[in-house]
């Protein structure tokens, strides 16, 4: 009889763990534990925010930029370009001569400084009385845009900046109000509309 109950009671134990079992199947308990490993997609997502010596710093932005490079030429940035492939910044610096500096974009460090030879008296990107950020001013003209940034340049005339935009998506110059950042113009093009009108010309010959 008691033997009876014991074999009873295995029976009951070894039932209830295959119910268990098959509940957590069934619930994705398995795939739980499996899916903390990021996608392929969140893996390169995340790259580009990472430098290419693997740290998870920020990119440094526009206006430290131009310091970094104001500062390693005792000069004035007039021009300023971010290329997202290479991950620096190009900043063109007039001082006593006209410099082209390259800032690592996440590591703040400056990657080239050239003598371009004599200064053509540009407007410098900054100046006395700004109230508004460089980041601003970029991050005006990204908001109308969609698509994964590729690169912007930046330059600035007497009475606002031009800014051009290139994702892989679409294409945008913009002209911006120097005084609080708004757009006074824009002109923005799907980039599939530009590969599009290379593949009639192409037909046309």
């Amino acid at each position: 009889m008691k033997g009876k109950m014991i074999a009873g009671s295995l029976a009951g134990v070894t039932a209830l763990g295959a119910v268990i079992g098959a509940g957590i199947y069934a619930s994705g308990g398995v795939e739980a534990e499996t899916s903390s490993v990021p996608s392929s997609e969140e893996t390169a997502a995340g790259s580009k925010e990472s430098n290419s010596a693997g740290n998870d710093k920020e990119r440094i932005t526009a206006d430290e930029a131009v310091m970094i490079a104001e500062k390693e030429t005792n000069g004035k940035a007039v021009e300023l370009q971010l290329d997202m492939e290479d991950q620096k910044y190009d900043i063109e610096v007039e001082g006593e001569q006209e410099y082209d500096v390259e800032v690592a974009a996440f590591s703040g460090d400056v990657i080239q400084k050239e003598n371009e030879g004599d200064k053509e008296n540009e407007e410098p990107l900054v100046q006395d009385g700004d109230s508004v950020s460089l980041e601003d001013i970029v991050a005006s003209g990204m908001g109308e845009v969609s698509g994964e940034l590729n690169e912007w340049e930046l330059d600035r005339e007497k009475s606002g900046y031009e800014l051009s935009i290139e994702t892989n998506e679409q294409e945008g110059d913009f002209f911006i109000n120097d005084a609080d950042g708004t757009i006074a113009s824009k002109d923005i093009e799907d980039e599939h509309d530009d590969n599009d009108d290379d593949r009639d010309d192409n037909d046309d010959d």
